[in-house]
């Protein structure tokens, strides 16, 4: 990991940045600040983007003061739409394990790869997201889908990464859902590849299907014909992929935009 991972140390409050201009430059939105013993992040706009801004969505008003959430371990308005979900925090803790994981963290750690509209940084002088600056950050390529599929296997698993598993799964952390995700390009299109797991067989089918293969060979035994090998078990993991679509442009609000880009499917 780089050393800007290496030291980070907890902190109270990021910056927000907007991410949703055509021009690809980051606007300063307000600070976001851990609340309610480190269990909310509440957001409160800047001086700047109360003068030149929009509400983020209807229940951020563009209006000075804190806005705080109602429930525990959320962000205020649609903040929290950019919160990675259970996936997200099982590969933010795989990738940077971090000495503390609050909200505010995994808005953070959601990364400089991430697909939506907001973004956070340590520095409300420039956006310097968290995460690993990687190379993969549009995608890998078809070619490496297996080994993105051992990458997110070993997250499951709770194994060590390597770096080069680490550059492919870090575009992934600001995905929302329970499922694994990750980006693939194909033909300079950036697809979002979802894993799933194939239901482990129950106990009583497993016994079924054990009984029958012990009757398959005790009758080709009996015919004289030689007992083929099991078949390989099928792969723990499948996959499937959608195309992601570029980053909204001004104008969209951005609880739309970062719902639209899979923040939280």
């Amino acid at each position: 990991m780089s050393a800007q991972l290496e030291a980070y140390a907890p902190q109270d409050a990021m910056a927000l940045w907007w991410l949703g201009q055509s021009d690809g430059r980051p606007v300063l939105v307000g600070q976001l600040r851990l609340a309610a013993g480190d269990r909310k992040v509440a957001l409160e706009y800047g001086p700047a983007w109360l003068a030149r801004g929009f509400a983020l969505s209807p229940d951020l008003p563009l209006l000075a003061g804190a806005f705080v959430p109602a429930e525990r371990d959320s962000a205020a308005g649609a903040v929290d739409d950019a919160r990675p979900a259970r996936w997200g925090r099982e590969l933010i803790r795989a990738l940077y394990r971090p000495a503390r994981l609050s909200v505010l963290e995994l808005l953070y750690f959601g990364g400089s790869s991430r697909f939506g509209a907001l973004g956070v940084s340590l520095s409300a002088d420039r956006y310097r997201p968290g995460g690993i600056r990687s190379a993969a950050a549009r995608g890998c390529s078809p070619h490496s889908l297996a080994s993105l599929q051992r990458a997110i296997a070993a997250v499951q698993a709770g194994e060590l990464l390597s770096q080069s598993q680490a550059r492919l799964l870090a575009p992934g952390a600001s995905f929302g859902g329970a499922q694994p995700k990750g980006l693939m390009a194909i033909e300079g299109q950036a697809w979002l590849v979802k894993f799933y797991r194939r239901p482990k067989p129950s106990k009583a089918l497993q016994g079924r299907l054990l009984r029958a293969a012990e009757a398959s060979r005790a009758i080709k035994s009996r015919l004289g014909q030689e007992a083929k090998r099991p078949l390989a078990p099928a792969a723990a993991l499948g996959t499937m992929a959608t195309p992601c679509r570029p980053r909204f442009a001004q104008g969209r609000s951005a609880r739309s935009a970062t719902r639209g880009l899979g923040a939280k499917p």
